[in-house]
């Protein structure tokens, strides 16, 4: 493998960041509410454990509000993926 087909892991970290900012930027109005979200989704709660039990966390984000995160970091995860 050559030094240009190597992963770059600091590029994938910088692009992972741009992602992330991406998406808090699309929810601008609730950004620290959606931050907190998505920290607990990379963490690996679920949707409904986050509904249910860290409401707190995310400033009472209804199961909606968290599904359209999800479904935004979902994509934004898929496109890193790329």
């Amino acid at each position: 493998m050559s030094p240009m087909d190597a992963p770059d892991s600091k590029a994938e970290v910088d692009l992972a960041s741009r992602h992330r900012e991406m998406l808090l930027e699309e929810f601008s109005a609730i950004r620290a509410q959606a931050s907190a979200a998505v920290a607990l989704f990379d963490d690996g709660a679920t949707l409904p454990f986050i509904a249910r039990y860290r409401k707190e966390r995310t400033g009472g984000l209804t199961e909606v509000q968290l599904k359209q995160i999800k479904d935004r970091l979902d994509v934004h995860r898929a496109l890193a993926d790329r």
